[in-house]
């Protein structure tokens, strides 16, 4: 604090009446700077060291009274430090300070006269026993600012302009230094906010492979890696290594001798402003495989492994919008197996799960590779066939029962063959939406289970498929 005031009055010792203007280029102090410096992105801290500064180097300018008054985006005009005025004053300061009325732009001063003033800043300087206001904008569109001090005469202000000036170029300074760093931490913030959602780590370097930013995933992935060493030593090994490859692959074995590996990839990047850099990319390959797994067992029925109702259904539906838009076609046919609940019942569930294992296979065996054998439900099955006709349908559903005939399941020393009740509709001839097209489908199922069962029935026309009839095909 000494230190400050000594470097202030050094350089702006109160003149004597003959003493020449201050040159209004004068270089701001440069104690000021590196207070202001100091405090980072703390708004607070800056809202401190400019309440310090005004203290300590009012005296100095010769002023009664002094105030800085910021813009800050978002939280509005912020008187940041004020000297000599009384605390009712300060509201009016604010709003003089306020855009969006007239001010003095980054860099110049005005000096105003009791004369020249609004009736209520009259008040405020005469209130803090002057008669003349300097005023000294600073700062930037997005951040201004405003250094209000208060003289007993023009004359005086019009003498201390150039100190006055030298002192906003300083807060302007440590304003965009602040801005910058505050700009920093926010995109920082918004980075490791948006890093951590994802299993992959993200590492920033310098050129020098020096100072490093890493997201958490990151820093778990190479402690992890580490066994629980030094995250950073380990980042700049693999930044190091993936700077000169495509793909860098890593392994080892830990302790309990299981083989443990991370991949990275690495770009420099360039800076018109700013020093060239790396970003590397980094995981652990178990990660993905694991979300993939993840990934499968969502969309899969666990006791057959063919796709669920869910996937099902998403697929039908991006069939019949791409029907809706190239004019293709395709069609389902549906199963519900007879006489399952007897399975149940006689044998108990754990051979009903084999008899539903085995028809899943009969439908891998019996479809294309382009088709979609899905389980729906309980005993209700089902496959999508894209880029089919009606009559390819029925193609399909014999082949499922014909297999379905020779399947032999021993049930406690009785051979068992499943049967399934089948319907068939195509789109876009018996619907173009998922409900028009299974309603198809399963009016066909129920008739052919009324007209003796183990049978696949095409749905009739759609002018009559609110009728019970059906047109078998077998």
């Amino acid at each position: 604090m000494k230190g400050q005031l000594a470097a202030i009055q050094g350089r702006y010792r109160k003149p004597a009446a003959a003493a020449p203007e201050f040159a209004p280029d004068v270089d701001p102090p440069s104690s000021i700077l590196d207070s202001i410096g100091r405090c980072g992105d703390d708004l607070d801290a800056l809202a401190r060291t400019i309440q310090e500064t005004l203290t300590i180097g009012l005296p100095t300018f010769g002023a009664r009274a002094g105030a800085v008054i910021i813009e800050e985006p978002g939280r509005g005009t912020l008187v940041m430090g004020h000297v000599g005025f009384a605390p009712g004053s300060l509201s009016t300061l604010r709003a003089f300070a306020t855009p969006p009325r007239e001010r003095p732009a980054d860099g110049d001063c005005q000096v105003l006269s009791l004369f020249d003033m609004d009736p209520a800043i009259q008040e405020v300087v005469t209130s803090s026993g002057g008669r003349a206001l300097l005023t000294c904008g600073f700062g930037d569109p997005e951040r201004s600012g405003l250094l209000v001090l208060i003289y007993t005469d023009v004359a005086m202000a019009g003498r201390l302009r150039g100190g006055a000036h030298g002192l906003a170029r300083a807060l302007g300074l440590g304003l965009a230094l602040y801005a910058a760093r505050a700009s920093r931490r926010l995109a920082e913030r918004r980075m490791t906010e948006l890093s951590a959602l994802m299993t992959d780590g993200i590492i920033v370097a310098d050129s020098g492979n020096q100072n490093l930013w890493m997201s958490e995933p990151a820093r778990r992935i190479l402690t992890e890696w580490s066994d629980g060493g030094d995250a950073e030593q380990a980042a700049r090994g693999v930044v190091a290594a993936a700077a000169g490859s495509a793909v860098a692959r890593f392994k080892k074995r830990d302790a309990g001798g299981q083989e443990r590996a991370i991949e990275a990839v690495a770009r420099r990047v360039t800076d018109a402003e700013a020093p060239a850099g790396l970003v590397c990319l980094v995981r652990d390959p178990s990660v993905g495989r694991q979300m993939e797994d993840l990934a499968r067992l969502a969309s899969r029925d666990p006791l057959t492994d063919l796709v669920n109702r869910r996937r099902f259904d998403e697929e039908m539906r991006a069939r019949l919008v791409e029907s809706g838009r190239y004019k293709t076609n395709g069609a389902i046919v549906l199963l519900d197996l007879d006489h399952f609940k007897e399975v149940n019942d006689t044998w108990g569930h754990a051979a009903g799960d084999s008899v539903l294992r085995a028809v899943a296979d009969v439908l891998r065996r019996a479809t294309r590779q382009s088709d979609m054998a899905a389980r729906l439900g309980g005993d209700e099955f089902a496959v999508l066939l894209p880029h089919a006709d009606v009559a390819a349908a029925a193609v399909c559903a014999r082949k499922i029962l014909a297999e379905l005939a020779g399947v032999r399941i021993d049930m406690e020393g009785t051979l068992y063959t499943p049967a399934a009740s089948v319907g068939c509709a195509a789109f876009p001839a018996h619907g173009a939406s998922p409900h028009e097209l299974l309603r198809a489908a399963d009016i066909a199922l129920y008739e052919a289970k009324r007209t003796g069962r183990n049978r696949a029935v095409i749905a009739i026309d759609p002018a009559t498929v609110g009728a019970p009839e059906a047109r078998a095909s077998t």
